[in-house]
């Protein structure tokens, strides 16, 4: 197993938005959301999840993340039945990367902590944004890309659904990217983490 450095962070506070600017520069990102989907390919994790969930939730006989995200707005405390479930079939993918990795990988996951991966990481960055900018981006999000519209009481249900606060994450982490600017100020961060972190390879 060669080096892994994680980047972690709760919610909107822009993971995946520095991965992808790590994948520019010519950096492996792997991203927790990678086993995700293959867990919700999985025959047995779509049964229990429609079972947990009802048939509402299928569009042409499978599980539309759409609808799901929908009744997980209007039921944030079923957020961690649904992850009990998906756990179950993407945390042994994970454990398998973790042991199968042969190259410098930079990955991307929000439970990183929760889920004591830290462990397998050489070094972790955190990212960071205020809670009330969270709010604002964590709205925004659900309209452009899921299509649906999220009130900010129904936000801060969903930040809560976090197990582990961003102060903490951050205490712990060995870099830490403010994420409350612009593009450039995280491209910025972004790609001098990354040229310090090659430097120690």
């Amino acid at each position: 197993m060669d080096r892994i450095i994680a980047i972690t962070g709760n919610i909107c506070t822009g993971k995946s938005a520095v991965g992808n600017i790590l994948a520019k520069v010519g950096a492996t990102v792997v991203s927790h959301d990678t086993f995700l989907y293959g867990a919700y390919a999985e025959p047995k994790c779509q049964e229990e999840i429609v079972a947990c969930f009802g048939a509402a939730i299928l569009v042409n006989g499978l599980i539309d993340r759409t609808s799901l995200k929908t009744y997980l707005k209007e039921h944030p405390e079923d957020c961690r039945r649904l992850w009990n479930i998906t756990d179950k079939y993407s945390d042994p993918l994970v454990e398998r990367f973790f042991q199968e990795n042969r190259s410098l990988t930079f990955f991307e996951c929000a439970p990183l902590y929760e889920r004591s991966w830290d462990r397998f990481c050489e070094q972790v960055i955190a990212c960071y944004v205020p809670d009330d900018l969270r709010i604002i981006r964590l709205i925004e999000r659900a309209r452009t890309r899921d299509g649906f519209y999220l009130s900010e009481k129904e936000a801060i249900a969903v930040m809560n659904q976090q197990e582990m606060s961003q102060e903490e994450k951050i205490k712990r982490a060995d870099y830490v990217i403010y994420n409350d600017g612009n593009l450039e100020s995280l491209e910025r961060q972004t790609i001098t983490l990354y040229h310090q972190i090659m430097k120690q390879k």
